[in-house]
């Protein structure tokens, strides 16, 4: 599946990003709940991209279920370990 991969802004004083996986197309659409951040375009990719901290199925039933998916980043906005 294509998705649109953004990296958010540092929002905590541990220093921690947020990624936001939205399917590719033209509906894509930040929720409202997460416009409150900014938010920085990294492309457009497949969901089994290794910059994604997640597993593709994993990353795919949440954009079915919820039309986006929020994962955490580390500090310097890599994936946790």
């Amino acid at each position: 599946m294509r998705v649109k991969l953004y990296v958010s802004e540092v929002q905590d004083r541990a220093g921690k990003a947020q990624m936001l996986v939205l399917q590719d197309g033209p509906s894509a659409a930040i929720p409202l709940r997460l416009q409150d951040r900014e938010w920085r375009l990294l492309g457009t990719t497949a969901t089994s991209d290794h910059r994604i901290p997640a597993t593709a199925a994993a990353v795919e039933a949440a954009l079915r279920r919820d039309g986006h998916c929020v994962l955490e980043l580390g500090v310097d906005g890599s994936a946790p370990d």
